[in-house]
């Protein structure tokens, strides 16, 4: 009996795809294709400064501008509570700036208008005196005793070092090199990286006002990580959290941290009764997404006169940024391993 379906033949064998067909005709349902009754569009005001503390504030006139409904600031969000998250790292990060700057592109304000474009334009209508303080921009320069601590928002903390992280057998590492015919060394920059999906980052957060319950359609990698971080945050069950992924442009790993826009998005659409979009635009995205790498490296290896390698020593550098927001633990301050062969 003859049947159309096709053999699985094992390792190797082409198997058709599937998942191609609606996409290449455009029947694709990205993050931007939703569209929710009453919708506001929102559109986030950006630091231009790498390390600055605010001297003043003034959004009247953005308020005025015909089509915007609210201008959200850091003090608003504090009011609720809302002005610092947890990342997935076990750090915290601001939502909205409240008290200084800490990075170039950080969050200042956010914009609420009935148009994207309107939203846009308010931006420009916000004035902002920034004090300027001393940058930091290499790992290097963050470990110097004198360097200005980004991150004097954390008790205790008195200079710019995440932690320090030691991995292997030292002792027999050491006596391998001790003992070595030749020692082998190299200083290298695996240089920092931005994944740049064609899709940028953005969400439509739909929070009812009379259930308490939250529909959260997210460019998301990781909806279920997002759920619990939303929980924490905004102090609601799982079960009142609902995070929808649709079709994703991309993520390589970038759309598996939480992102501000995505906290204020919501919590406007909660105070305001109304859902709310966010889509970060390109330069948005290449100034704050989650980039990878930036590895300064120092790898030295213990061999003999035959070639046999005996040893491996590595020292890793990293630089973080302003927070330390990774997914996973792959990316350290200041690590160091330890490896001993036979």
């Amino acid at each position: 009996m003859a049947t159309d379906a096709e053999e699985i033949r094992g390792l190797g064998h082409s198997v058709k795809r599937k998942e191609d067909d609606r996409l290449i005709r455009g029947k694709g349902n990205f993050i931007d294709d939703i569209r929710l009754p009453g919708m506001l569009h929102m559109a986030i005001l950006r630091s231009p400064m790498a390390h600055a503390r605010i001297r003043s504030f003034d959004a009247s006139q953005a308020e005025a501008l015909p089509g915007v409904v609210a201008v959200v600031t850091g003090d608003l969000m504090a009011q609720h509570n809302l002005a610092w998250m947890p990342t997935m790292s076990y750090d915290t990060q601001a939502v909205l700036v409240t008290d200084k700057i800490r990075f170039q592109g950080q969050e200042v304000a956010a914009v609420i208008a009935e148009d994207p474009y309107v939203a846009k334009d308010a931006l420009e209508l916000i004035d902002v005196d920034y004090e300027p303080l001393d940058p930091v921009v290499t790992p290097q320069r963050a470990l110097e005793s004198d360097a200005p601590v980004i991150r004097d928002d954390k008790e205790g903390q008195t200079d710019n070092r995440i932690y320090h992280w030691e991995s292997g057998d030292k002792d027999a590492t050491d006596r391998a090199f001790a003992e070595a015919d030749v020692v082998v060394q190299l200083e290298t920059h695996y240089p920092r990286s931005h994944p740049a999906p064609l899709e940028t980052c953005g969400c439509v957060a739909d929070v009812n006002p009379a259930t308490g319950q939250a529909t959260i359609y997210m460019t998301t990698q990781a909806p279920h990580a997002i759920r619990t971080v939303f929980a924490l945050v905004a102090g609601l069950p799982e079960e009142k959290i609902r995070i929808i992924s649709p079709d994703l442009g991309g993520g390589f790993g970038n759309k598996v941290p939480v992102y501000p826009g995505y906290v204020v998005a919501t919590a406007a659409s909660l105070l305001l009764g109304r859902p709310v979009k966010w889509i970060e635009d390109r330069t948005e995205n290449l100034i704050s997404t989650g980039f990878a790498r930036d590895f300064y490296m120092s790898g030295e290896l213990a061999c003999k006169s035959d070639g046999t390698m005996t040893g491996l020593r590595v020292s890793l550098l990293a630089d973080e940024g302003a927070f330390h927001a990774d997914a996973q633990p792959s990316k350290f301050k200041v690590g160091l391993f330890h490896i001993v062969t036979g």
